[in-house]
């Protein structure tokens, strides 16, 4: 459905437009400033007919995300994305993590723009926000899901292919932290008490041996952590297949958060994922982690207490929901990981 249109970058939206494409006053505000910030780094000269178009919002869990096309002439098109996060009302921690990944979203993007320019990583860049209201609206950037390519891993050649784009992904994860160091604020992300609350909310599908070794673990790691404390990081958030896109290359990363977060946190949700979901491909899984932690370049970083804080907070998690949702198959393979996590310490 048409949104705006006419003569010049942007053109007038009726109220009808508006209301059927379901955006708010605000939200097209927001979305006529990105283009306007689009324009400048274009260079657009104001002569072209414009005309934009809102499709089908995507609803996530925390977010609604609106794509939007913007169409410049007949040669070129823009895609865009508007999302407006959802944090929950009775979580103001949450809320002050989004407020400050809205607030940063467009200075950090544009930093990690510069710095993976020359390391083959790229990133949707926030051209507007609204702290206020909690939305952005991003850059959309070319490339194909890495799901896909995953899916075609066979053969030597292939795999090969697979293994170098997990080392560039590590790169990437350093990329975005060195984007954001001694800039994110210290929005604390793995509190002892919400670990705590955590596991004994876990404890009916926990053996009492295990309570007590995560127990003691996450006092100790707690303790470390405290005692040199690691510095809050911007993080993407969310750092599966479908928000990795191959172009050629080069690695393209959407659906940005860029919350605070503890250092290593992508890495360690990243490996975890991997584990999760190739239980069979032990030998594949390793190969492919080994080579995401050699690009991220700090061999070291698995041993770290904020990346076994994370590791041990999403397996505890996962044998809580798996325990409740009833789902046997993956509550043994949580609880098996959680197991082998908790011995190697």
């Amino acid at each position: 459905m048409t949104l705006g249109g006419g003569r010049g970058v942007l053109g007038t939206a009726s109220l009808a437009s508006l209301k059927s494409a379901g955006l708010t006053v605000d939200e097209v505000a927001l979305v006529s400033a990105a283009i306007e910030r689009l324009a400048v780094s274009r260079d657009w000269s104001g002569s072209e007919t414009a005309s934009w178009h809102v499709d089908s919002p995507i609803k996530r869990q925390q977010a609604l995300v609106i794509p939007i096309r913007f169409l410049l002439g007949e040669d070129e098109a823009v895609h865009l994305f508007l999302k407006k996060l959802r944090p929950a009302a009775d979580n103001p921690g949450r809320h002050a993590r989004y407020l400050a990944a809205v607030e940063r979203g467009p200075i950090l993007s544009e930093r990690v723009t510069r710095l993976g320019a020359t390391r083959g990583v790229g990133v949707g860049r926030v051209l507007a926000a609204d702290p206020e209201r909690l939305a952005t609206v991003t850059l959309g950037v070319q490339g194909e899901p890495l799901r896909k390519a995953w899916s075609r891993a066979f053969g030597l050649q292939a795999r090969s292919r697979v293994l170098t784009v997990y080392q560039a992904i590590g790169d990437s994860i350093a990329v975005i932290e060195s984007a954001s160091l001694g800039d994110a604020e210290a929005v604390p992300y793995v509190e002892e008490s919400r670990l705590g609350a955590l596991v004994e909310s876990a404890s009916p599908y926990l053996r009492q041996e295990v309570l007590k070794r995560l127990g003691a673990a996450i006092r100790g790691l707690s303790e470390e952590w405290r005692a040199d404390p690691a510095p809050f990081y911007h993080s993407h958030g969310d750092l599966n297949r479908s928000n990795i896109l191959i172009d050629g290359s080069s690695i393209n990363l959407i659906d940005f958060d860029w919350s605070p977060r503890p250092r290593s946190f992508d890495l360690a949700m990243l490996l975890l994922r991997l584990e999760m979901e190739r239980p069979r491909l032990n030998r594949w899984t390793r190969s492919v982690s080994d080579r995401v932690v050699d690009g991220y370049g700090d061999p070291d970083v698995r041993a770290s207490a904020p990346y076994l804080l994370v590791r041990l907070k999403k397996l505890t998690s996962g044998v809580r929901s798996a325990g409740r949702s009833g789902n046997r198959g993956l509550f043994r393979r949580f609880s098996a990981v959680l197991n082998e996590t908790l011995r190697q310490l």
